[in-house]
C-alpha cells in the first residue's frame, strides 16, 4: 500500500475575490442611503408621471446628491457578476463534497478573519495539498481526472497508514512555510538584548564553557578541533567577535569559571 501526496488545480476563479469585495462596497453604501435614486430612474419617472410636457410636473423625489463609490476594480465587467459567482459556487461545492466522500478534510493554513468573505473563507479548497491512499485517490480520480499525484510512499503495515497520512498533511503545510526574519524570531530563540542566537539541546549537554575574547578565525578553527562548539557570538564595534563557547568534557573537574583565551 502507498500513501500519496496530492494537489488539485485552481477552482474557476474570474477574480471572483475582486468581485466580493467591489459587491460589498456598494451593498454598505446602499444600505447606508437606502433612499437614492439614479439620475436616469427620476427622469424616467417623471416622464411616465408627466406626459404632457406643457402640463404641471407631478412631484417626484430628488437623487441623492451623490452616487454609490466607483467599482473598486473598475476593469471587471459588472454585469456578468452573478454568472462567475454561480460558476465558483457550483464548483466549490461539487470540490467540497468529492473530498468529503473520500474522507478527506481540507483544513485552512489560519483563522479566517472575521470580516472575511465567501472567497477568503474558502481559500484553502483552491489548489489544496493532501495526502491519501489508493482507494481515496481512485474515488476522486473517478471525479476529477486532473489533480496531480507529488509523491508516493509505500506504507509497512495497515497501521501505520493514519501517522503517515497525518505526517504528510504536516509536510504538505510545512511547504508554505515562510521563513521569517531572525529579528522577528521570539527572544527565546533570538536573545535580541545581547543579539545573539541561542543552540537548540546540545546546549544540554555542555559541562564546561570557554570565552574566545577579539578571537581570529584561525584560534576558532583550533578551539573546534578541540572539541569546542560556539554557542554564542557577540560582536564588537571597534574590533573581532568574542566567542562563547561549549564542549561536553568527560573528564571535567568543576572549576571557579569558564574558561578564557586571549
Amino acid at each position: 500500500m502507498k500513501i500519496y501526496l496530492v494537489t488539485m488545480k485552481s477552482l474557476p476563479n474570474d477574480s471572483i475575490n475582486e468581485r466580493l469585495k467591489s459587491m460589498a462596497i456598494e451593498a454598505a453604501w446602499h444600505a447606508e442611503n437606502p433612499n437614492y435614486t439614479p439620475v436616469a430612474k427620476v427622469e424616467e419617472a417623471v416622464a411616465e408621471a408627466d406626459p404632457d410636457p406643457f402640463g404641471t410636473p407631478v412631484p417626484v423625489p430628488a437623487p441623492a446628491p451623490e452616487g454609490p463609490p466607483a467599482r473598486q476594480y473598475s476593469w471587471i465587467n459588472q454585469k456578468d457578476d452573478a454568472a462567475k459567482l454561480a460558476v465558483w459556487r457550483n464548483a466549490l461545492t461539487t470540490r467540497k463534497t468529492l473530498l468529503e466522500s473520500a474522507g478527506i478534510t481540507i483544513n485552512p493554513d489560519r483563522e479566517p478573519k472575521e470580516d472575511a468573505n465567501e472567497y477568503e473563507r474558502n481559500r484553502h479548497f483552491d489548489n489544496p495539498t493532501f495526502a491519501c491512499v489508493g482507494d481515496q485517490l481512485l474515488k476522486i480520480l473517478e471525479v476529477d481526472d486532473s489533480i496531480t499525484v507529488k509523491s508516493a510512499a509505500p506504507i509497512a503495515t495497515d497501521s501505520h497508514e493514519g501517522l503517515l497520512a497525518r505526517l504528510a498533511a504536516v509536510v504538505a503545510k510545512l511547504e508554505n512555510v515562510e521563513i521569517p526574519d531572525p529579528q522577528n524570531i521570539p527572544g527565546h530563540i533570538y536573545n535580541e538584548h545581547c543579539e545573539v542566537h541561542t543552540p537548540g539541546n546540545m546546549l544540554a549537554t555542555y559541562n564546561e564553557t570557554m570565552l574566545l575574547e577579539d578571537c581570529c578565525t584561525d584560534q576558532l578553527q583550533m578551539s573546534m578541533d578541540d572539541g569546542w562548539r560556539i554557542v554564542a557570538v557577540c560582536p564588537q564595534a571597534q574590533r573581532r567577535p568574542d566567542y562563547i563557547m561549549g564542549r561536553w568534557n568527560p573528564d571535567y573537574a568543576s572549576g571557579n569559571g569558564a574558561k578564557r583565551k586571549p
